[in-house]
């Protein structure tokens, strides 16, 4: 995805579901046993601008993702108050976390599974390399598509949504900000709405979605994506449409990078 041109407006309502205008942001306990997850894509990063895969874990955000970053935690911080922060171990999104947390004085709690997928031999490549004939042609193979020594986002989503199920668990009755990577949340996606029947999606650097988790009898219970919370939002609700209700349409059913 190229973010260079154009900043996204960042403005968004000042009411939420169950909140009036003008209210309060959502308390860091909330009603229930839910628990509310703000999925956060990082920032811009280097590779991102150059549309490339990344060298190693330690690529830099550029000047623009640090202040996606920055943006990002102000206008969260007018409608939340997340009790706990975490983060991929990848620098880009620990970075992201770092400058969204300062916001709340929180400090990002680093789960090595929530890391970007691993494509492996085309570590540094052109995206082009690997999409010669572009994602579009692959359609809903790009979901078992793996590079060499690499990773599908079949199998991201299997290695994510135990982590995240257990942070749900661990902060009921809480709101949690999780920053990770587009392909991370599009394979989060098709695992809450229980399939891969879409193509991949995700959402702009810097932003993502809301999911609300249950817990019903001890089991996690997804309610999610409920809200978007990227640049292009419909006015009601709030932040989005239900992208559970299947044929929902919204932001998050963009074609965008995953990487």
């Amino acid at each position: 995805m190229d973010t260079n041109s154009d900043q996204p407006n960042l403005a968004v309502p000042k009411s939420d579901a169950g909140q009036s205008e003008g209210s309060k942001p959502e308390g860091r306990r909330i009603e229930g046993s839910r628990t509310v997850l703000l999925m956060i894509r990082h920032g811009e990063s280097l590779a991102n601008r150059e549309q490339r895969f990344t060298l190693d874990d330690h690529e830099p955000l550029t000047d623009l993702g640090e202040l996606q970053a920055k943006r990002t935690g102000g206008v969260l911080r007018e409608h939340y108050e997340p009790t706990a922060l975490y983060a991929s171990p990848y620098h880009r999104a620990h970075e992201t976390a770092r400058i969204i947390g300062a916001h709340f004085s929180l400090s990002p709690i680093v789960v090595p599974e929530i890391r970007e997928q691993s494509f492996g031999e085309f570590k540094g490549a052109p995206y082009s390399d690997f999409y010669p004939q572009g994602k579009e042609r692959l359609g809903l193979g790009r979901w078992d598509l793996k590079a060499p020594g690499g990773e599908s986002l079949r199998e991201v989503a299997a290695r994510i949504a135990p982590e995240l199920e257990t942070i749900s668990s661990r902060h009921r009755g809480e709101v949690v900000v999780v920053v990770s990577h587009g392909g991370v949340m599009a394979s989060l996606r098709a695992h809450v709405i229980g399939h891969f029947e879409q193509l991949p999606r995700s959402t702009e650097n810097a932003w993502g979605y809301r999911l609300v988790v249950e817990d019903i009898d001890g089991d996690a219970a997804w309610r999610g994506p409920l809200a978007l919370l990227g640049p292009e939002r419909a006015p009601e609700p709030p932040f989005g449409e239900d992208l559970a209700v299947p044929g929902t349409q919204s932001e998050l059913d963009r074609s965008t990078s995953v990487t």
